[in-house]
């Protein structure tokens, strides 16, 4: 994607899920959770590639993760893009929230 779509893109996105100040922090100043989404952001600008999550509840810190994924999926609307892979070690977290979820076994 070009410089100024890309950027363009990104504040967009970033708008959509109300972290917008996050385009005037540098990396070092991001708490893991920010990280985290400016990173699926920076996966989404690949026009025709899909995107995997490995091991979410590792990768993604929040106190609820897996239903604040599936919103920050969702406003970002990348669920037909986002395949999430998670180790047979969190099969109950996900089952017990009513959440399916492809298991690498």
């Amino acid at each position: 994607m070009p410089r100024h779509s890309s950027h363009q893109h990104a504040t967009n996105a970033l708008e959509k899920i109300e972290m917008a100040y996050l385009s005037e922090y540098r990396v070092g100043r991001c708490n893991n959770y920010e990280r985290f989404c400016a990173s699926l952001i920076r996966a989404s600008m690949m026009q025709y590639a899909t995107i995997i999550i490995i091991s979410p509840l590792q990768q993604f810190f929040s106190k609820d993760p897996v239903e604040t994924l599936f919103k920050l999926i969702h406003k970002l609307r990348l669920e037909q893009r986002v395949k999430i892979f998670d180790l047979s070690l969190y099969e109950n977290d996900y089952t017990h929230k009513g959440v399916l979820c492809p298991i690498i076994e």
